[in-house]
């Protein structure tokens, strides 16, 4: 296929010998020569002179995106105390105070990874008192919904709460002060976290950091991140700041137009393991039971009125609108929303969904920006905690027939920055230990590849030339496997990101 497009005198980059994947058919072309010109591909027959890769016959595919992140977040983990491997409030208990032996006296420690919706014991201040003392402790939930804090750690953070164990906005506030550093070393961090991103092939996140991530990211790019492009969303109470400088989805705001304004990201309910997720019918009873007992069904985070008012105001400037909504009840009252204001954009998680809001979703035009390697970690909760409703978790196959476009992500550090996660969880719908988990909903491997590429299935003439070279064929591989691929190259506009 020539490119017809009048080109420079000279290529920008010849790429030799690459055999390109169609993530739709699965077939590899023969070897041929990529010429890219001003971050773009552009394929001819002629003979060109300039720098050049040779790919020795590897097989290209377009680049990776996680379309849902907390990039400061997944960067600060190695900070944390793993928590994950708790079975009980007081195994966690214990791990905390095992970690606090090397630890300053005066030094908040932070744990992460807990899930306690099937623990024995509930993780009450007691619990954390009796094995950690007096010591300013922080334990953050493995979905980010809820903190498990001794009153120091709380004081220290200048918050006072009469209990220790917190969900939503009070959880979140937590983490905005526990994990508070100063900018040139959480940049320093964020650095790291992104080369480490497109080591995996990632070329592009959308960060859903809840912070103000238009300066913070402009900071970062200016200082010379340039190992992916950034997507940077925008919380409501940042959105007059955006509107006032007239911020539209889409616009750059870097000199290598690496970097975009995103959406505005609303929280509009809980999680499942928080048991704050707004369903239509309540919570099975489980260990603890609900998180609160005054909300059985969970909680809307965002009464229906103010999200329509700020939705019109992202619709009216231009902005898209990345709803976060995990029950059915949420994911239906956001659904509402996207039809009263005109809005455009997606649902974010959409993990428990009727067909009927399927079918509304797919005549909106909305896409599902969902995270497959979540069902990992929910499958036994959701067992225990939606009973009856289980065919309607994670309907990824039904989304896709109805014509929803999806977007696979992490949600980092909920799980791994790491795509070919994301891609394995779709299709095989567990890991090696158990069957799959309601097999009727995995996705294709076409189709997972295909949402983790913003819909791009092959680098045709004038395609961004934001590509992987890998040394076999997703399709040859068991899929197990999937989880395994490390690409050989990582190239974003043109430039080698990350090379084996």
């Amino acid at each position: 296929m020539a490119f017809t497009a009048e080109l420079p005198a000279g290529p920008d980059l010849v790429v030799r010998r690459a055999r390109l994947l169609d993530l739709v058919t699965g077939s590899v072309g023969p070897e041929q020569d990529l010429h890219v010109v001003n971050g773009r591909v552009a394929r001819s027959s002629g003979s060109w002179a300039g720098p050049d890769v040779d790919l020795e016959g590897g097989i290209v595919m377009p680049g990776l995106w996680d379309a849902h992140v907390h990039l400061g977040q997944w960067a600060l983990r190695q900070n944390w105390v793993d928590l994950s491997p708790a079975t009980s409030a007081r195994h966690a208990a214990s791990l905390l105070r095992e970690a606090l032996a090397d630890r300053p006296a005066d030094q908040v420690l932070v744990g992460y990874g807990f899930r306690d919706s099937r623990w024995p014991d509930a993780p009450s201040d007691q619990v954390l008192a009796d094995a950690v003392s007096d010591r300013p402790v922080v334990a953050m939930s493995g979905d980010m919904h809820a903190v498990w804090a001794t009153h120091s750690a709380l004081a220290r953070l200048g918050l006072d709460h009469s209990s220790g164990h917190l969900v939503e906005e009070d959880a979140f506030e937590v983490h905005r002060r526990v994990n508070t550093l100063p900018d040139e070393q959480l940049d320093a961090l964020v650095t790291c976290a992104g080369r480490e991103a497109a080591a995996r092939g990632v070329v592009g996140v959308v960060d859903l950091e809840m912070v103000d991530g238009v300066p913070a990211w402009q900071r970062r790019f200016e200082a010379g991140f340039d190992s992916l492009a950034v997507r940077t969303g925008i919380y409501p109470q940042w959105l007059p700041a955006a509107v006032e400088r007239g911020l539209r989805s889409g616009d750059l705001l870097d000199d290598l137009g690496l970097l975009a304004v995103g959406p505005l990201k609303v929280i509009v309910d809980g999680s499942l393991t928080a048991r704050t997720a707004w369903c239509s019918e309540p919570y099975a009873a489980s260990t603890l039971g609900a998180a609160n007992p005054d909300h059985p069904c969970g909680l809307a985070n965002v009464e229906h009125d103010d999200l329509v008012h700020l939705m019109s105001i992202a619709a009216a400037q231009g902005l898209e609108c990345a709803i976060h909504a995990i029950g059915d009840a949420a994911v239906s009252d956001v659904l509402d929303a996207f039809a009263e204001t005109g809005a455009s954009g997606s649902i974010e998680h959409a993990q428990l969904v009727t067909d009927d809001d399927i079918t509304r979703m797919a005549d909106l035009g909305l896409r599902a920006s969902v995270q497959p390697a979540h069902l990992l970690d929910d499958r036994a909760a959701m067992d225990d905690l939606w009973p009856g409703r289980t065919r309607h978790a994670f309907p990824l196959a039904s989304m896709a027939r109805a014509g929803v476009r999806l977007s696979l992500g992490s949600d980092a550090p909920v799980a791994p920055l790491d795509p070919w996660l994301a891609i394995e969880s779709a299709v095989l719908r567990s890991d090696d230990k158990l069957d799959a988990w309601h097999p009727e909903q995995a996705l294709s491997l076409s189709q997972a590849l295909v949402a983790s590429c913003r819909g791009v299935s092959s680098l045709v003439a004038g395609a961004e030339a934001d590509l992987i070279v890998l040394d076999e064929n997703p399709f040859d591989i068991d899929p197990d496997r999937l989880h395994r691929i490390r690409p050989r190259m990582t190239m974003l506009a043109g430039r080698v990101t990350a090379q084996a």
